[in-house]
C-alpha cells in the first residue's frame, strides 16, 4: 500500500492497494488526514502514525484496523520544490500469526504433528495445505532443536529426564531397571551425553548374549597364551574404552565370578587380563541395566548384595509401554514419521480407529513390538492412509507375561496343528536371540545351543534376514 503524502499531511495519491483496505482518504475534513499521533485531531483518523521527515531504516509496526501494518517512509522534493513524502504500507497479519504459532508451539515436532494429524481428518483440501506446511515446520524445527531420542511427555519420563539431567554430569554408577526393549540402552546414552565423558566413547554389550568366558575376555582382555588360540596379547574394552562409558546391559545374567571381577573394577578402578597377574588401572564409568529382579536375586544367593549397592548409587526405573499408554500416541508418530521417509511414502492420515487398537493392546514386547507394528503398518498402507486392518499385532509374547504367551500358543492350536504353532513359535525365539545379539549370528548359534548347519537352515525355512534383525 503506497501513500503520497503532502507537506501539510494532505494524502496525494494512495495506489489500488491502499484504496482497497482504507477506502478514498482525500478531501478537507480531519478524518482525510494522515494525522500525526501528537496532533489533536488523530483520535478521529482512520490512520495515525508518528511521522518525522527524516529518513527511517527500521520499519514500524502498529495495528490498524484487523491488520497489523508494518510501515516505512522517506521525504523527497517534488518537480516544483515541495516537500513530499512517500509512505510504504506492508500487511504482516498472516506472517505475525506464523511467528506466533511457531513460538505457542515452542519448537515441538511432536505437538505440531499431532495437532496437524488431528486437523488433516477435515477434508483432502485441507491436508493437502497442511501436510505442505508441516513439512515446512519440521525442516524449521529439526535445524533448530535436536531430539534426545527418549520418546514421550508422561510423567515418569520426565521424571526420567530431569534425573538425567541431574545425575549425568556426575561420575556415579547408575542401575536402570525395567523390562526388555523399555528404552533402557536409550537412557545410558543420555547418561553418557550429559556427562563430562559426552566426548570419550560409549559401548554397549549385552551380558546375556555371551558366554562367561567370552565376556570376560571382552571386557578385562588377555594375556598372550592364556588359553588356547590366544596368540597375542589382547586389550579389552576397558582398557581401550579408558576414560568413557560402558554400557552393561542385562547384568543380572552374569555369573557369581564375573560379579567378583566387575566388583573389583567398581572398588579399585582396576582390571585383570585373563592370564595376567597385574592389576592395570583404568578410569571407565559403569552404567549397567536389568529386567530381572535383583532383590529376589540376592535373596536366592544368584547376586551379590555387595555389587548390588555399588551397582545402585542411582537407580533408574523405565516403565514399561503398557503403563505410560500416553506415550503411545508420540511413539506413533515417531515411528510413522521414521519409516514414512525410510520407505518415501505419503502418509498424511492416521484414523482414530487405529489409534485406538494400539491403545488397547498390551504390548508385551514394549517399544520393539510398537516399532516392528509400525514398520509393516507403514510398508503395506495403500495412498496416504494406514488404516486398522494394516495393525497385525505380533504372536510373540515378553518373556516376563508367560501365562499370556502361553494362552496365545492355545488359542492357536484351535486354528493350527500342533506341528505349526510349535515352527511359529520356533522361529519367534530366533528371531528374539538375534534380536537380543544384535544379529550376531555366531553369538546367537551360542545361545541356542544349535549347530551351525541346523541354525543356518532353519534361517531359510522361515525366511529370517539377519541383515534386517
Amino acid at each position: 500500500m503506497i501513500f503520497l503524502i503532502s507537506e501539510d499531511r494532505l494524502i496525494q495519491h494512495m495506489n489500488k492497494s491502499a484504496l482497497r483496505v482504507f477506502g478514498p482518504l482525500h478531501g478537507e475534513l480531519c478524518s482525510t488526514h494522515l494525522c500525526n499521533a501528537n496532533d489533536n485531531c488523530a483520535s478521529k483518523c482512520p490512520l495515525t502514525l508518528t511521522i518525522n521527515y527524516k529518513h527511517k531504516d527500521t520499519p514500524t509496526v502498529i495495528a490498524i484496523k484487523d491488520l497489523t501494518i508494518e510501515y516505512t517512509y522517506m521525504p523527497f522534493l517534488g518537480y516544483e520544490g515541495h516537500h513530499l513524502m512517500m509512505l510504504i504500507m506492508r500487511d504482516i497479519t498472516r506472517r505475525v500469526a506464523i511467528e506466533k504459532e511457531i513460538a505457542q508451539f515452542d519448537f515441538d515436532l511432536e505437538t505440531i504433528l499431532t495437532e496437524k494429524i488431528k486437523e488433516l481428518q477435515e477434508s483432502q483440501q485441507i491436508r493437502d495445505q497442511l501436510n505442505e506446511e508441516m513439512n515446512l515446520l519440521k525442516n524449521k524445527l529439526n535445524q533448530m532443536r535436536e531430539h534426545d531420542g527418549m520418546i514421550g511427555k508422561c510423567k515418569e519420563i520426565k521424571a526420567i529426564r530431569a534425573m538425567i539431567h541431574q545425575v549425568g554430569p556426575t561420575d556415579s554408577t547408575i542401575l536402570i531397571t525395567g523390562e526388555s526393549v523399555t528404552g533402557k540402552e536409550v537412557v545410558a546414552e543420555l547418561l553418557h551425553k550429559n556427562s563430562k565423558r559426552a566426548n570419550k566413547p560409549f559401548l554397549a554389550i549385552n551380558c546375556s548374549s555371551l558366554t562367561d568366558e567370552l565376556l570376560e575376555s571382552e571386557l578385562f582382555g588377555h594375556e598372550k597364551g592364556a588359553f588356547t588360540g590366544a596368540n597375542a596379547l589382547k586389550k579389552g574394552h576397558f582398557e581401550t574404552f579408558d576414560n568413557g562409558t560402558i554400557f552393561l546391559d542385562e547384568i543380572g545374567d552374569i555369573t557369581p565370578r564375573m560379579q567378583s571381577s566387575i566388583l573389583r573394577v567398581l572398588q579399585n578402578g582396576e582390571i585383570k587380563r585373563v592370564g595376567g597377574s597385574h592389576p592395570i588401572k583404568v578410569n571407565v564409568r559403569i552404567i549397567a541395566a536389568t529386567n530381572k529382579d535383583l532383590r529376589l536375586a540376592i535373596k536366592n544367593k544368584e547376586f551379590r548384595l555387595d555389587l548390588y549397592y555399588r551397582l545402585s548409587v542411582i537407580d533408574i526405573h523405565v516403565p514399561p509401554l503398557r503403563e505410560r499408554k500416553e506415550d503411545i500416541l508420540h511413539l506413533t508418530i515417531h515411528f510413522i514419521t521414521l519409516f514414512r521417509k525410510r520407505f518415501d511414502k505419503t502418509i498424511t492420515f492416521v484414523p482414530n480407529e487405529l489409534i485406538d487398537k494400539l491403545l488397547q493392546h498390551r504390548w508385551p514386547g514394549n517399544i520393539r513390538e510398537l516399532k516392528n507394528v509400525l514398520h509393516r503398518a507403514v510398508l503395506t498402507a495403500k495412498d496416504s492412509m494406514i488404516n486398522v486392518d494394516n495393525i497385525k499385532f505380533n504372536d510373540y509374547r515378553h518373556e516376563n507375561n508367560t501365562q499370556d504367551y502361553f494362552e496365545d500358543l492355545t488359542a492357536q492350536l484351535t486354528n493350527h496343528s500342533l506341528k505349526d504353532t510349535i515352527a511359529h513359535t520356533e522361529k519367534d525365539l530366533i528371531e528374539y536371540t538375534l534380536d537380543k545379539t544384535r544379529g550376531d549370528a555366531s553369538l546367537a548359534i551360542q545361545a541356542l545351543k544349535i549347530g551351525k548347519t541346523a541354525f543356518y537352515t532353519k534361517i531359510k525355512k522361515y525366511g529370517i534376514n539377519l541383515n534386517g534383525t
